[in-house]
């Protein structure tokens, strides 16, 4: 049996109703729920490679080639999805639309890697195992303590067991890319449980908070997707701190629905260098705004020039005196004025 191996898990159900949800979306009757297997949390915290949020985005964009990002709600931990997980997630909970699987709640399991950095945790999700839920409902899933369930969870270790020993090799596509570009740090594991809140927005309910994977030795994420309002968000660890949810897809695929530009999560290279493109941008700009001001100026000034030269001219080549006014109108334009009397008139 392997490490993380959470065949014993059970989640089971309660006669929720309806009318039992308040307007937010919490359950409000303060019924708790059934008591989880024992877990030890306590023990001995172990050791995760070490890397930042940056270093894993660049080594999925060098490993996998030709994503794109989406990211979804905030944190300084993070749950990055990688492009493969991310085909299989959206396929099986019918992402993005209403289907007629989705209508009702749905479970589902994370395999990947936890690497920890400065005072954060990142978990990278390289596959998803869909949970047949015994009992579901539109607004909970339950495996029910019977014989049947129990053999199919033992199928879903199996089907863990299986992944593992085959995902090294198969994890070169055709073209070169990788599928999960952090097999070198250790094959995958369980380290999210996730179920979905079909068109109820996503919230951590109490039982949700009382029915995850996570321990005080292991940092595993507790995750909710709403499919049909295209939204994710996830908690990592037994403090159920908030985490940023980042799906790498393949470019071919585009950008998740309803998601926000990776912007935020770049680099301190990348965004130094936007910043440096921008405020060039912003000189760029100002510098052309003052030469078309200058050009304007210096226009018409000669413009005005001009017209005081043609107003000497007329009074010299009609012999009269006379003087003369230059203004603008209006709409800006310059306007002149002359007046003009013949020589010895009387003012």
């Amino acid at each position: 049996m392997d490490r993380r191996d959470f065949s014993g898990y059970r989640r089971l159900a309660l006669p929720y109703r309806e009318e039992d949800r308040t307007d937010r979306g919490f359950f409000a009757r303060g019924q708790a729920a059934p008591p989880l297997p024992p877990r030890e949390r306590n023990g001995e915290k172990r050791e995760f490679p070490r890397a930042e949020r940056g270093q894993l985005l660049s080594r999925i964009r060098a490993g996998c080639r030709g994503v794109v990002f989406g990211a979804y709600g905030g944190g300084a931990s993070s749950v990055i999805i990688l492009p493969e997980a991310w085909e299989e997630l959206r396929r099986m909970i019918c992402f993005g639309q209403r289907a007629a699987v989705n209508c009702y709640e749905q479970q589902y399991q994370g395999m990947g890697h936890v690497f920890a950095g400065e005072g954060r945790t990142h978990v990278v999700v390289s596959h998803f195992l869909y949970i047949y839920s015994a009992s579901r409902s539109p607004v909970h899933a339950s495996v029910v303590e019977t014989e049947r369930d129990g053999v199919m969870l033992d199928r879903l270790a199996a089907e863990r067991e299986i992944y593992c020993r085959f995902e090294k090799r198969c994890n070169l596509m055709p073209d070169g890319r990788q599928k999960d570009p952090f097999l070198a740090d250790g094959e995958s594991e369980t380290v999210l449980f996730g179920h979905t809140h079909p068109d109820l927005g996503c919230f951590f309910s109490p039982p949700d908070r009382r029915s995850g994977y996570a321990t005080a030795a292991f940092p595993a994420v507790t995750f909710v997707c709403d499919p049909i309002r295209c939204d994710m968000k996830a908690m990592v660890g037994i403090h159920e701190e908030d985490a940023a949810v980042i799906v790498a897809a393949w470019k071919e695929s585009g950008v998740p629905a309803g998601s926000r530009p990776l912007r935020m999560f770049e680099g301190a290279g990348k965004r130094r260098a936007r910043r440096m493109a921008e405020e060039a941008g912003r000189q760029g700009m100002e510098r052309t705004k003052q030469a078309c001001r200058g050009s304007r100026e210096d226009g018409a000034l000669r413009q005005e020039e001009q017209m005081r030269r043609i107003a000497a001219g007329l009074l010299a080549d009609s012999g009269c005196r006379g003087r003369y006014r230059i203004y603008r109108g209006k709409k800006g334009e310059l306007r002149m004025k002359l007046w003009m009397r013949k020589k010895g008139e009387a003012k």
